[in-house]
């Protein structure tokens, strides 16, 4: 969605087509967000359901980026003892993360 807004944005400065279609995709994107959401939470049989899902089902919680820096800091000693770890996958990441280091 936010690129959608910025390409919006840069569409309306270069004023390459009618303001009406680019603010029409801009407030049309996050319906689909906002459906997925509704569906997941009736379909969870909680208005919370969506967040249960990621835990219970995934794994995965909002941990204000601690498992994210636990990838990053394990991954290049070859520590891949973390939930649904994925070495090969984790070790580009973290060369895509620090290049210069890889």
């Amino acid at each position: 969605m936010v690129a959608l807004a910025v390409a919006a944005v840069l569409s309306l400065r270069r004023r390459e087509v009618r303001p009406r279609r680019p603010l029409a995709a801009v407030t049309v994107a996050p319906l689909g967000l906002f459906d997925y959401l509704a569906w997941v939470n009736h379909h969870m049989g909680d208005l919370n359901g969506y967040p249960k899902l990621q835990d219970g089902a995934r794994a995965q919680r909002f941990d204000w980026g601690v498992h994210t820096v636990d990838v990053l800091t394990s991954t290049p000693v070859g520590h891949f003892d973390h939930p649904f770890a994925m070495p090969f996958e984790d070790v580009i990441g973290v060369c895509m993360r620090w290049r210069r280091r890889c």
